[in-house]
């Protein structure tokens, strides 16, 4: 290995000159470029893996990588910042990845996938959303009301929520719910879709959301909210 130039060791390079860095923002070259090729799912995997090795090393920082290498590539529901405002979306990134070089500027995301951002009333649904979350979470730590709001425009999107997300697999939401609303989670008893069982919780509560069905067993509906996320 040549020696380093004189007044100038290896460990003052700059972050974003580092091999770390460098495989972070190909990934991101590639993955953009060839965006719906298997280079580009590839590229994902890469962004995603880069991520997890500037980990915090909580049970959150796994979906939550998946979360941005999506949001970066391409290959979510979600809006920019996650619907989070600039300096939680930093914050976010910051507590789960704390080894993302600081002098580096977070990567421009990219929204493809349609959502009902915007429409009439879903502020206001996204905010009953994220009370519900916030009941059945373990403290009251901050960082848990930035997985609260993410979870609520999460459920957004026209699809499953979790492809809607940009998960890996559904379990990963599983994960995200865990860690922002365990005593939630614990509720969904019969592994019902997350999405449908986050409203049919708000049909249980003051928020008008409304199931006509006098059960789940009775409902037409019922291979909607429990059959498999495919």
């Amino acid at each position: 290995m040549p020696p380093s130039p004189p007044g100038r060791t290896s460990a003052s390079r700059p972050m974003t000159a580092r091999p770390g860095f460098r495989r972070f923002a190909h990934a991101l070259n590639v993955g953009r470029g060839g965006f719906g090729t298997p280079i580009a799912d590839r590229a994902w995997r890469d962004l995603r893996a880069c991520l997890l090795g500037w980990g915090a090393g909580t049970p959150a920082d796994a979906p939550i990588a998946s979360v941005l290498a999506s949001l970066w590539l391409g290959r979510s529901a979600l809006p920019p910042r996650l619907g989070l405002r600039a300096w939680g979306f930093r914050a976010l990134v910051r507590e789960h990845f704390p080894g993302f070089p600081k002098s580096a500027a977070l990567p421009r995301p990219i929204a493809v996938a349609p959502c009902r951002l915007g429409q009439t009333g879903v502020a206001e649904e996204i905010q009953d959303l994220e009370r519900l979350l916030l009941s059945g979470r373990a403290t009251a730590a901050p960082a848990t009301r930035r997985l609260a709001k993410l979870l609520a425009v999460g459920c957004m999107g026209y699809g499953h929520m979790w492809k809607d997300m940009g998960f890996a697999s559904r379990a990963e939401l599983r994960s995200l719910l865990t860690a922002a609303a365990p005593k939630v989670v614990r509720r969904n008893t019969r592994d019902m879709r997350w999405k449908k069982f986050l409203y049919r919780e708000l049909c249980k509560s003051e928020a008008g959301y409304v199931c006509r069905a006098p059960s789940c067993d009775a409902c037409v509906g019922y291979a909607e909210c429990f059959g498999a996320e495919v």
